[in-house]
């Protein structure tokens, strides 16, 4: 019997492990006030820019009518700061597989008598295959931080070369060092003012928004240590000739608090990618020099698209329809040479119709 005929690596009981793998503990993308994964039964996707928006949600008045006249036709909202915009795409497949070896099919077929070699093998398996799951998932953890932290996302890879707009409005990424309104690169604490750079931003997004202040604030955890040198900073929280140490993480949360000031949530996520000769290369999926404001976890920013992958019709004994969304798997087999693999496959693609709710900004030059 092969591997991939044995009931614990046969489908649906296999699909069932797959999709209990959870993601990773630091990995945000995917909770609530952010784009959150949401299963789909299409490849195809569209959505229009802002249309769950500060003014999408907001009552729209019916008109006070003279007697017998007709009622006025209520137009398709827009947002009033963004031109009309249709966002139409399609969800692409994420894969990745890993060739079983040939000493564990062995010792799988040819137990040593009173060992857990089967055990054993079957346990090299599921290991291996969270493992994959967990790089199915790496890489839509990174388009999701990708579309929040970059105005445009460039992906090169598989034979897929495109660059891609999420509609962060140009109004609402803004650079530090080229801003006459914000003052200097974070990472000087003496002559930055962080409190000023932010309370500048978030007037201006209140009064684009309809009254709704960012709430949220994202950047790495250097961006957080230099916020916690920084003179000004601790001169407001504890007033001139305090003590110099630097300021503690609630004392500068209780600071943003004070000025109606986003809070500080740190996230630095680092990643591998391999290249074609099995190399591996570093990579942040949310930018360092960045600092990106977000609105309440009440505003959706949008979600991560799952749709169906070609791979669920391998599943057998259970309907296509309901179980083709979502990552999938198979252990599957080659006669030359002998061989067994596992494949791990999901479609899966970020959408950001809220994207009038995100600010990014460059507050830092440096990248220590």
């Amino acid at each position: 019997m092969a591997l991939w005929e044995l009931e614990e690596l046969s489908n649906p009981t296999f699909l069932g492990f797959i999709r209990s793998v959870p993601e990773p503990e630091e990995f945000l993308g995917s909770s609530e006030g952010f784009l959150p994964n949401r299963t789909v039964p299409t490849l195809e996707y569209e959505y229009i820019l802002g249309a769950g928006g500060a003014a999408a949600k907001a009552s729209i008045m019916a008109h006070v009518m003279g007697w017998d006249s007709e009622a006025p036709i209520a137009s398709r909202r827009t947002p009033p700061n963004m031109a009309p915009s249709t966002v139409r795409g399609e969800l692409p497949p994420i894969k990745r597989k890993a060739k079983l070896s040939e000493k564990e099919i062995i010792k799988y077929m040819q137990p040593r008598p009173g060992t857990s070699d089967r055990a054993d093998v079957l346990d090299y398996i599921y290991d291996t295959t969270t493992e994959l799951v967990t790089a199915v998932q790496a890489r839509m953890e990174w388009l999701r931080m990708q579309a929040i932290s970059e105005d445009r996302v460039k992906i090169d890879q598989e034979g897929v070369d495109v660059e891609i707009d999420f509609g962060v409005p140009t109004t609402q990424q803004y650079d530090i060092n080229t801003d006459d309104n914000l003052s200097v690169w974070w990472e000087d604490t003496t002559n930055s003012n962080p409190i000023s750079d932010l309370d500048y931003v978030c007037n201006q997004y209140e009064i684009d928004h309809m009254g709704v202040r960012p709430t949220r604030m994202i950047a790495d955890v250097t961006t957080q240590q230099v916020l916690l040198n920084n003179v000004n900073l601790r001169d407001l929280a504890r007033g001139p000739g305090a003590p110099t140490f630097r300021l503690t993480v609630d004392e500068l949360n209780a600071l943003f608090q004070i000025y109606q000031l986003p809070t500080l949530q740190t996230y630095d996520v680092t990643l591998l990618e391999e290249d074609h000769n099995g190399s591996y290369v570093t990579v942040r999926p949310f930018n360092r020099r960045k600092a990106v404001l977000l609105p309440p976890t009440s505003i959706q920013l949008g979600n991560t698209l799952i749709g169906p992958t070609a791979e669920s019709r391998n599943i057998p004994g259970v309907a296509y329809t309901p179980y083709a969304p979502g990552i999938v798997g198979s252990v599957y087999g080659k006669d030359e040479p002998p061989s067994e693999w596992v494949k791990v496959a999901a479609v899966a693609f970020p959408t950001l119709p809220g994207a009038e709710f995100i600010v990014q900004m460059t507050v830092r030059n440096d990248l220590t």
